[in-house]
């Protein structure tokens, strides 16, 4: 079922938000995306949205790699805290 959406191997032109873009050969194209939490625009890879449809999730990203990587680090802060009973 997946055969239809395939990466598509060198797209040099990203596309800007809307959903998702799939050429009429059943690949995906890269995504410009704005970050929820910087506002930087980042690229959601044709790779990336092959995986998320694989995985079942049904949501773009919101954030860019940098700010998931802080946003993960602060969790896992805010959880040490609550397993210290701070």
């Amino acid at each position: 079922m997946l055969n239809n959406f395939v990466a598509a191997e060198g797209q040099s032109e990203a596309i800007r938000g809307g959903p998702n873009e799939v050429t009429e050969r059943g690949e995906f194209q890269d995504k410009i995306l704005p970050c929820a939490d910087c506002g930087e625009e980042f690229t959601w890879g044709a790779g990336e949205q092959a995986f998320f449809m694989e995985k079942g999730f049904t949501t773009e990203p919101k954030r860019c790699k940098e700010c998931r990587q802080v946003n993960k680090q602060h969790r896992a802060e805010a959880d040490a805290i609550k397993e210290g009973g701070g």
